[in-house]
């Protein structure tokens, strides 16, 4: 009796120390699991981010890109018949596009801007007129293909830092849009205002505007 009790304790000793063992082994795989969950979802946050910022940035090549082609077919068709400070301001345009282009692949390759999900900004001294004024030029041809007048009003502004090539982006979309919405023979009217802190700048046209149902996907991804 006394060896059968010796045997069924060391038994029992043993049969707690598996489900030790178990529950032990158990809680690391759940332990592994959740932290392989964690790293999928984190991994899935990421491929949707970078979808984004591909899309974002192939949306915003389209505009320098319109330029590039819009001009330089000019150029083509009747580059023998212009003055050579035209042709002159056409290539610099076709070259500020470009540039344009060259800085959103750049930012395509820039890995850790994908994986930080944030764009370091560039801050250098500039005038935000002057910047309009270049934007405006470089989308001169859209609006007289639609026989549209863009009408300027600019509010003397002091120069101050900004990313040049970030606002630039914004302001394409805002003319572009403008341009694209407004009925032929439309007038876009462009102006800056200095109130207090604050730079506004108004980009008005006369299409149809932004449906209610829709206004809540304003600063949105597309």
């Amino acid at each position: 009796m006394v060896s059968i009790a010796g045997l069924f304790q060391m038994v029992t000793s043993r049969t707690k120390h598996v489900e030790n063992e178990v529950h032990l082994r158990t809680e690391e795989l759940n332990r592994l699991k959740n932290q392989l969950a964690e790293k999928n979802l984190s991994l899935q946050e990421l491929i949707k981010l970078k979808n984004e910022l591909l899309g974002m940035a192939s949306h915003d090549m389209r505009n320098p890109l319109t330029s590039i082609q819009g001009y330089s077919g000019f150029l083509l068709k009747k580059g023998s018949s212009l003055k050579e400070n035209t042709r002159t301001e056409f290539l610099k345009i076709i070259n500020t596009a470009s540039g344009t282009i060259l800085d959103l692949v750049n930012d395509l390759l820039n890995l850790s801007i994908i994986e930080s999900g944030e764009l370091t900004l560039n801050l250098k001294l500039g005038s935000i007129n002057e910047l309009i004024k270049e934007r405006i030029y470089l989308y001169t041809h859209l609006a007289n293909e639609k026989k549209i007048m863009i009408k300027t009003k600019y509010q003397k502004i002091p120069e101050f830092s900004f990313d040049a090539p970030r606002i630039g982006q914004v302001l394409d979309n805002l003319i572009t849009n403008a341009i694209k919405f407004s009925p032929i023979g439309g007038v876009i009217q462009i102006s800056t205002q200095l109130s207090q802190e604050y730079l506004h700048v108004y980009v008005i046209d006369e299409g149809p505007g932004i449906k209610n149902e829709e206004l809540e996907k304003l600063f949105k991804p597309f």
